[in-house]
């Protein structure tokens, strides 16, 4: 087995979605600085993937490392058995979009030390939208490759000290929303309003 190192493996690259992640890592791996493979049980869809993202992203993927491995023993990690085989069709992924709007309440003033609590009712309350291309096969490569990205980029080793980390505590101070911003997803404070 090699020793060569990758940033990111696309496990699953012939598969619908997959052909998506690797556009998507196509598209910014030069801009980011990444080395990247493809993974799945055939040479040869795997190499006609990398040419039909070639000619999708313009960039040159003839080179791009392939490693063979069958997960054909464990279907059921993978997909639990819930997804139809084809997906949507190109037209919905071209034409649908996603929207999420959530409410927030919480305090105007933020308090100057992480461990004190407030001692009074929240005075503020927030409602964001969240809105970008179709959710499933169009955003979902997008945000997983961008969160990738910030995760290699700006957050350094240090920052570990055990535990388990919510996402917000992860990526709190980095980029992370500008980098999806400047990808097509849309984030607007809806209504703010304070006092309550």
């Amino acid at each position: 087995m090699s020793d060569e190192r990758y940033d990111f493996v696309v496990l699953g690259a012939t598969g619908f979605t997959g052909q998506f992640v690797v556009d998507e890592v196509a598209r910014v791996a030069d801009q980011e600085k990444l080395k990247f493979a493809v993974a799945g049980r055939s040479m040869e869809k795997l190499q006609k993937v990398l040419t039909e993202s070639s000619q999708r992203t313009g960039k040159e993927l003839e080179e791009t490392p392939i490693i063979i491995a069958d997960v054909k023993n464990y279907p059921h990690i993978f997909t639990f058995g819930v997804f139809k085989q084809g997906g949507p069709s190109k037209k919905q992924m071209e034409t649908g979009t996603f929207s999420i709007t959530v409410v927030g309440k919480g305090w105007k003033e933020k308090l100057p030390d992480a461990d004190t609590e407030h001692d009074t009712a929240p005075d503020t309350q927030m409602i964001v939208r969240v809105s970008g291309p179709e959710a499933g096969y169009v955003a979902t490569p997008i945000v997983m490759v961008q969160c990738a990205c910030t995760l290699l980029k700006e957050i350094s080793q240090d920052k570990f000290r055990g535990g388990v980390y919510t996402t917000a505590m992860l990526f709190r101070e980095t980029n992370l929303i500008e980098r999806l911003i400047k990808n097509n997803i849309k984030f607007e404070v809806v209504k703010e309003q304070f006092p309550l």
